[in-house]
């Protein structure tokens, strides 16, 4: 599965007033591949793994929800972070 993550048309809006104002803005996350562990009419899940982190998806197409959880750890600490979508 590839993923790629896309501003929503206000966000594209307000990084425009910021970029014109010359502050610094974040360039948009890379496009990355995750693999797919469960395919079937009710739900689709994804993994992602990187060094750090590990990050599922969860479609429910016939529900139309989706889940997105990240873990990771943070490089030179003892922290670790958990993000749920």
């Amino acid at each position: 599965m590839t993923v790629i993550w896309s501003e929503l048309p206000k966000d594209a809006e307000a990084k425009k007033v910021l970029k014109d104002l010359s502050s610094p803005t974040l360039p948009p996350p890379p496009v990355t591949d995750a693999t797919v562990v469960l395919f079937t009419d009710d739900q689709i899940s994804a993994i992602e793994t990187d060094l750090w982190s590990i990050t599922t998806y969860s479609f429910f197409p016939k529900i139309g929800s989706a889940f997105i959880g990240q873990q990771a750890m943070q490089p030179g600490t003892k922290s670790a972070i958990e993000v749920a979508t």
